[in-house]
């Protein structure tokens, strides 16, 4: 069935409740001009939060300017909320406290004119894990004979603290090959016959090899040995005396990671140390990159001293400065304090601005 379209002069019967339910009849007009005085309310509250909004000036519609304006709060980079994070960085709350200047941690070896003090470049407690030791290495000693030269030299290599070590060769009359030590005093005696030498420098070589072994007559003295120069090496050499002759050591500075060592210089003859304590600072600044940056090395006195060889020890009494972004303040009963700069553990940008009083 087909429904024709309602008129304005049609009529429609209403019941109202305040009058008992009695029927009444209206026409179309007469509602649609009821729901329009509503509708109209309605439309004028909406017009007077829009305002005049002229979409043919603006080339828009308020969807289009909804969605733009949601997209622009919630963009991360160039949105509202990343300018309101950026504005809360800026601005800053002076909380209460003191910063704290970092401390380098240092340490102390020697005293008087062969005292050196040790300062970690990098303050804070960091330099804490840095250590010095000041020892006497492994001594070492090359006896090249004087006719054979290089094609019977042999290099020899103390047990570290075994110092003073000395070496003796012996070869006269008629002997039997032998290798003694008394108090680290080492001779070796070549086999001979009226003085004519029987004993080669591999003969030497091996029996020196077999005496730093354990049980050997070396044992506990000599670390090493070695031919000094292996492409001059002639094993049929004949052997020569030497006089007696010390194991010595070199000024030499070592880093690996955050542990220093200084090898120091010893003579085995006298049984000294040859460095002083501005010779270590010299080894440190000019010969060892490592241990430089570091530390920095200064004499406690004049420095014209030997030092002495020490166990190692860590630097210590480093503190930590106050952390601070930027902008950072905190203030206490005299000051304000803000930091000009990122302030860490190792490096302070704290300035003070004090109250009048």
């Amino acid at each position: 069935m087909a429904y024709r379209r309602i008129d304005d002069n049609d009529t429609i019967q209403i019941r109202r409740v305040q009058g008992g339910n009695k029927p009444e009849t209206r026409t179309v007009a007469e509602l649609n001009e009821y729901f329009s005085k509503e509708e109209n309310t309605e439309i004028d509250t909406l017009q007077a939060q829009v305002g005049d909004y002229d979409p043919d000036t603006t080339e828009s519609t308020i969807t289009d300017d909804l969605e733009q304006l949601q997209a622009d709060v919630q963009t991360t980079e160039t949105g509202l909320l990343d300018r309101t994070a950026a504005l809360e960085a800026i601005v800053q709350t002076a909380a209460s406290g003191t910063p704290v200047a970092p401390v380098a941690a240092t340490l102390t070896t020697g005293t008087g004119n062969s005292g050196l003090l040790w300062t970690a470049k990098t303050a804070g407690t960091i330099g804490e894990a840095i250590s010095v030791t000041l020892e006497i290495p492994a001594t070492e000693l090359t006896i090249t004979p004087a006719v054979g030269r290089n094609a019977s030299a042999i290099k020899y290599t103390g047990v570290k603290g075994q110092q003073p070590i000395s070496i003796t060769y012996v070869m006269a009359g008629t002997n039997a090959f032998g290798i003694t030590a008394v108090a680290n005093a080492i001779t070796i005696t070549m086999a001979s016959t009226d003085g004519t030498c029987e004993t080669t420098a591999a003969d030497l070589f091996t029996a020196l090899k077999t005496a730093i072994d354990a049980g050997g007559d070396l044992e506990g003295i000599i670390f090493a040995v070695e031919k000094a120069v292996p492409g001059e090496w002639e094993d049929a050499t004949l052997m020569e005396a030497n006089a007696q002759d010390w194991l010595d050591s070199t000024l030499s500075v070592a880093t690996v990671g955050n542990a220093i060592t200084v090898s120091l210089p010893y003579d085995g003859e006298t049984d000294t140390i040859l460095a002083d304590a501005n010779d270590i600072i010299t080894a440190i600044e000019r010969d060892n990159p490592g241990a430089n940056d570091l530390v920095t090395v200064a004499a406690t006195g004049t420095g014209a001293d030997p030092v002495a060889a020490e166990v190692g020890a860590n630097l210590d009494n480093g503190a930590d400065g106050t952390v601070g972004a930027a902008g950072a303040m905190l203030y206490d009963a005299t000051g304000l304090y803000v930091s000009t700069d990122i302030s860490t553990t190792a490096v302070s940008h704290w300035k003070k601005i004090t109250f009048d009083p």
